[in-house]
């Protein structure tokens, strides 16, 4: 089992600036009998998005912010071989990864 998060910070030259937490989750295992193995994964992750850009118009802001999930996993099945000092390691594997994050609504903001 794993867990973490990362926390980032990006700016750029036209004063805007994106701030992103996340967090994830994710278990795994394997099983091995004689040369033939198994290992699977599962994993969940969280992520928040924040913008901020300050326009040159009249003291405008525009922020937005939107969150997401994502989850995943994968399988991979195969044998093992020893073969001198190589180790052959034929396997066939199925992962994939989906995440939902919708589009970032936006509010501006003038300081008159």
């Amino acid at each position: 089992m794993a867990v973490g998060t990362v926390d980032g910070q990006t700016w750029s030259q036209t004063s805007g600036q994106a701030t992103n937490n996340t967090a994830q989750f994710a278990t795994y295992g394997q099983w091995q009998s004689g040369m033939f193995f198994a290992e699977a994964q599962l994993g969940l992750m969280y992520q928040q998005e924040n913008v901020r850009r300050t326009l040159p118009l009249f003291g405008a802001t525009t922020r937005g912010d939107t969150n997401g999930l994502a989850g995943g996993g994968g399988i991979r099945v195969g044998m093992q071989q020893n073969l001198g000092a190589w180790l052959i390691e034929p396997s066939l594997g199925f992962g994939g990864f989906d995440l939902h994050l919708p589009s970032i609504t936006v509010a501006v903001s003038v300081d008159l």
